[in-house]
């Protein structure tokens, strides 16, 4: 008996070790995992599209300006907004040449260039009821204040107030739309767009 538990003593250690040895490795290898997956989600999330106000989500076919609805510019959304404040979509840098304010620019780190314009034909206002909240040149990061308008004054003077974003990615890349059904309410920064490469 003394010789059996001499042969299966060792015999039980080293399966101890062994078991130890793969819960380790398989522990190891499952935060290896959840590193790669968490990477993968910041790079989705440093290339996507915010809302940039809060509001109700208008498919950008349903604008009432075939500019915008044909997609000839670009793929996009559209908010009827319930505030008065346009927010950056994401990261970028403001575009040089803002004239009216009604719409500005910017280009996102990664090349994209995004359009945000407030109102269809606002640009008959010559930015009457809208003021820019940052310069012209300027980086800015996603959830800035960018511009501040006058959304029942628009309305009054006869102009739709629908707040349009397109979205111009580099040679290559993808836009992909989130899946909102028209008139859903969105916050503020809530993903709309995110843009990859092919």
């Amino acid at each position: 008996m003394p010789i059996l538990i001499l042969v299966i003593a060792p015999l039980c250690t080293a399966l101890g070790l062994v078991c130890f040895t793969l819960a380790l490795g398989a522990s190891w290898l499952g935060r290896q995992h959840e590193r790669a997956a968490a990477q993968a989600n910041t790079q989705v999330s440093a290339n996507a599209i915010g809302a940039v106000c809060a509001g109700h989500y208008v498919p950008l076919t349903a604008v009432n300006d075939p500019i915008f609805s044909s997609l000839m510019l670009g793929e996009g959304y559209a908010l009827q907004p319930d505030e008065d404040v346009a927010y950056a979509p994401c990261d970028g840098t403001l575009s040089e040449d803002i004239v009216f304010a009604h719409a500005l620019g910017l280009t996102t780190p990664s090349g994209t260039d995004i359009l945000v314009h407030v109102g269809i034909n606002t640009v008959r206002l010559e930015g009457k009821y809208f003021k820019l909240l940052v310069a012209p040149g300027n980086t800015v990061t996603a959830g800035t204040p960018l511009l501040h308008f006058e959304r029942a004054q628009i309305a009054a003077a006869g102009y739709d107030p629908t707040i349009i974003v397109i979205c111009t990615p580099p040679e290559g890349w993808q836009v992909t739309q989130a899946a909102l059904a028209a008139g859903a309410a969105v916050c503020p920064g809530q993903e709309l767009l995110a843009v990859s490469a092919s």
